[in-house]
């Protein structure tokens, strides 16, 4: 008999060295160098053959950098066997979500992270596990590196000194730490001021004033946010002043040439708290007393004044402050045209009537709605836990200088609002699951626990408008908690008062239509506007790119946008990444590839398309073409 013996073959890894350092000066001084001789030491000791050996000068933090993306390029093509550097954290100091996608990336091609003395594969949980665990670390460790970083800047600050980006009106000497005037530019606060104050000009208006004399510091075209923030700014009249990421506020006076006095600062803060203010504390309004908030962006909403016409104001619904919100949408609601629906739903709940059932979705005796409460729970849930790596992140971008005060402020606040949103939506969310499997999410349990019943007379006097808006008011203070609004879709949802078993009863009240001769009004302003933007870009003779319009037009790109949207696409305008039509193309290209390969990586398509791999995944995300391609 033949017996043939098992042939072994040992196969010689292949291996590419990843090195990285974060600064310039580790990598002219000793890091790089120093690693890369002890990796290829141990490599060659290993018997291992060496591919490549790839290096970047940049955060860990980071996935986009040049020698990572292209060791992830080798490692795609089937050329690499093992990753091996100093330490994992040299890999890898990424984010959750973004630490999943270089991980995906190795173990969909069978290729295992080295250290010198350790291996771990990634297709082994425990493995994974561990190097979980080292990126988890490493992240720490860089946090608590900043932290250090931020109590250093903060008693520097107390200290009275700057750092960081300056106004354009000083110049700021780093050797012997003193400021001064910039001539060229200190003609710009005085300027603001006499506009803001004596001739009474608003923000916009003093934006195209200035535009017409000159551009900014940075040669591009003036907006209201930024005169907003001139007038905001202590440091004109001497005050230094930052606030930290930890919440502490630092204050030192007489740090800037004043430009201008204290009183005028006090004045036109006076001002600006005059302008677009929520109605007055003695004014009644039947929304006045419910704490309403963007559905977008989670920032609240106040009644605002609007037009005098027939003798009575007009009011709005809006943001508080329309210069610093970050919402796209921008609501503006004449209030009237909740009065009616509103009321209509508080007299059917009062009253009992049975067509007040068509308000809620109280049919859940089909499974599948149940499941997919559930689904929506868990996408919350995860929504909820990237929100948090986001703020992790905030502060690195603040303490490396890529971002101002300013922006950190703004995009914490703005996290902050959604996660909050989020948090408590979840928690209705399990509230009402909890209540369906009991079997209590019904309309006797909707009827049973209202807390006030108004005789039928009270109810027809609000009706008919013969009650006092204050007694509207108050109804409303009684029944319901908060709202939010959604201007996509023209709904408040308003949360009822309804505490006695924590039953989380939701009321979206649809918006009546707006008044049609002052709608059509709007719509021929905008098309008048869209004509006279049509006709800036054709005098320029040439094609132009839209970011050359937003500087010659008095409008913000958001209303050019928006105008575009309406009417169509800009003759004579390229196609730039912001464009509708380019936008629809990226779109279409996208979903072909995903049609073939569903499984592809968003890494591979914008390789494959040249767009950046953040963008292919916006897309994805925002046209749910995951779902479908399967």
């Amino acid at each position: 008999m033949l017996v043939v013996k098992d042939l072994i073959v040992s196969k010689v890894l292949r291996v590419a060295i990843y090195i990285r350092v974060s600064t310039k000066l580790q990598e002219d001084r000793y890091s790089l160098s120093a690693q890369t001789l002890e990796l290829t030491r141990y490599a060659n000791q290993q018997g291992w053959e060496i591919v490549d050996i790839f290096k970047d000068v940049d955060s860990g933090t980071k996935l986009d950098k040049d020698g990572l993306t292209a060791l992830l390029d080798c490692v795609e093509k089937g050329q690499v066997d093992v990753v091996l550097c100093i330490e994992q954290d040299r890999l890898s100091r990424l984010d959750t979500m973004k630490w999943e996608y270089l991980k995906g990336v190795l173990r969909e091609n069978n290729v295992k992270i080295a250290e010198p003395g350790h291996i771990s594969d990634l297709t082994n949980a425990d493995d994974e596990f561990f190097s979980d665990l080292k990126n988890l670390l490493a992240r720490r460790s860089r946090l608590d590196l900043l932290g250090k970083m931020g109590r250093g800047q903060r008693q520097y600050t107390r200290e009275g000194n700057v750092w960081g980006k300056q106004p354009e009106e000083y110049d700021y000497d780093p050797l012997t730490k003193t400021i001064s005037i910039n001539p060229n530019r200190s003609w710009i606060i005085p300027l603001i001021d006499r506009l803001y104050l004596d001739e009474k000009m608003g923000l916009q208006k003093i934006a195209t004033h200035l535009n017409s004399i000159s551009k900014t510091a940075k040669n591009k075209k003036w907006t209201a946010t930024q005169v907003r923030n001139k007038l905001r700014n202590p440091a004109y009249h001497g005050r230094l002043q930052k606030s930290f990421a930890n919440g502490e506020t630092i204050i030192e006076d007489n740090v800037y040439p004043p430009l201008r006095s204290k009183e005028t600062f006090e004045k036109i803060q006076e001002r600006l708290g005059q302008r677009h203010t929520k109605i007055g504390s003695g004014e009644s309004h039947f929304l006045k007393s419910i704490e309403i908030r963007c559905a977008d962006c989670g920032n609240i909403l106040s009644i605002r004044k609007g037009s005098y016409v027939d003798g009575e104001y007009k009011h709005y619904l809006r943001h508080s402050n329309d210069y610093v919100t970050p919402c796209s949408s921008l609501p503006s609601v004449n209030t009237d045209r909740i009065r009616v629906p509103l009321l209509a739903f508080a007299e059917k709940y009062l009253t009992g009537e049975e067509s007040v059932k068509s308000y809620f979705d109280l049919e859940f005796e089909d499974d599948e709605k149940l499941r997919q409460l559930e689904l929506e729970t868990k996408k919350i849930e995860q929504n909820i836990k990237d929100n948090h790596e986001k703020l992790d992140k905030l502060l690195g971008l603040y303490l490396s200088g890529k971002w101002s005060e300013e922006v950190l402020d703004k995009n914490k606040q703005d996290i902050e609002n959604e996660t909050s949103m989020l948090t408590e939506h979840h928690e209705t969310n399990l509230k009402k699951i909890k209540l369906i499997k009991n079997n209590q999410y019904s309309f006797e349990a909707l009827i049973k626990h209202r807390d006030i019943l108004p005789d039928a007379l009270a109810i027809s006097a609000l009706s008919l408008g013969l009650a006092p808006e204050q007694d509207f008011q108050e109804l409303l203070n009684n029944m319901f908690e908060k709202a939010t609004y959604c201007e996509s879709e023209e709904v408040l949802t308003l949360r009822l008062r309804l505490y006695s078993e924590g039953i989380p009863w939701d009321v979206p009240i649809k918006l009546d239509p707006p008044n049609a001769k002052q709608e059509a009004e709007k719509f021929e302003a905008q098309r008048a506007r869209y004509n006279q933007t049509q006709e800036l870009i054709h005098k320029q003779g040439r094609l132009i790119s839209f970011t050359e319009l937003v500087k010659i037009s008095p409008h913000t790109a958001h209303t050019l946008r928006k105008d575009e949207e309406t009417f169509g696409q800009y003759k004579n305008l390229q196609l730039g990444k912001g464009s509708l039509e380019r936008k629809e193309n990226l779109v279409k290209e996208i979903s072909k590839i995903l049609a073939i390969q569903p499984d592809i990586g968003a890494r591979k398509i914008a390789k494959e398309l040249s767009m950046s791999e953040k963008t292919v995944l916006k897309y994805i995300k925002e046209f749910n073409l995951r779902w479908y391609a399967h």
